[in-house]
């Protein structure tokens, strides 16, 4: 059985996978807020038990059997992440650490459990994929915020930071997952971009908008579309077509 913090190192280059980025025992050494000494003791630990593989000049990869652990361990953490959110209300820039410390006493009854409880949902509330029980982590193609063009309408795939302050700033201006958005200028003098969601503008700046991962939208995602209410996201906006016959108390 892995001691916490191997599964927490497991998640951590499982994580920096996922973003794209080149897994250095440096790196890993940032993601932590840990000296590189102690990241590099660590990662020959696992090296030893066959968890990753581990070159001189500080590259560090998993091996297949540690790609299967940190799986487990990212999908314990964002299926509590969607349960704290969906069931039991928690805010979006609360549910990170919460689940940091769920994860780890998490056994397979109450992991099957939670994902019984969260549904369909197939992604956490920052918009990063769930692993299933046996598959990989499989994310849309997306570009930065920063990168969208003026005026083409896109939809927040995910959110790439946990900083409490900077998911309730993006909360504020209603760009969370699912939110349909567009930039509508940008103003590299202020380091600001203006970015139009839910019929409002908001001024971000770039620091915060390179967080931000969205998909391009297609004409076709922009004519009008009848949905449950219970399916908008905070920042969308509807107007009531139908109400459904049924129980009222």
């Amino acid at each position: 059985m892995l001691t916490r913090q191997a599964e927490e190192y497991l998640e951590a280059i499982a994580r920096l996978e996922e973003k794209g980025a080149l897994v250095t025992t440096s790196a890993l050494a940032s993601e932590h807020g840990v000296s590189p000494p102690s990241v590099t003791e660590m990662v020959r630990r696992l090296s030893k038990q066959g968890l990753v593989s581990y070159e001189a000049r500080g590259r560090v990869a998993l091996t297949d059997r540690g790609r299967t652990m940190a799986r487990s361990v990212v999908r314990r953490h964002r299926l509590w992440e969607r349960f704290l959110h969906d069931v039991l209300r928690v805010e979006w820039d609360r549910v990170y650490e919460e689940a940091c410390q769920l994860e780890h006493v998490t056994s397979p009854i109450v992991e099957e459990q939670l994902a019984r409880a969260v549904g369909i949902n197939t992604t956490c509330p920052h918009g990063h994929a769930i692993p299933t029980d046996t598959g990989p982590m499989i994310s849309p193609a997306t570009i930065s915020l920063v990168d969208l063009p003026p005026s083409q309408p896109a939809r927040v795939a995910n959110v790439k930071g946990d900083d409490p302050a900077l998911l309730r700033q993006l909360g504020r201006a209603g760009i969370r997952p699912g939110a349909l958005i567009e930039v509508s200028s940008s103003s590299p003098g202020t380091g600001d971009i203006l970015v139009k969601a839910g019929g409002n503008s908001y001024p971000l700046p770039l620091e915060v908008a390179r967080e931000v991962r969205v998909v391009l939208v297609g004409p076709k995602e922009l004519e009008p579309r009848t949905v449950s209410l219970a399916a908008l996201v905070p920042g969308e906006a509807g107007m009531v077509e139908e109400v459904m016959p049924g129980k009222t108390s």
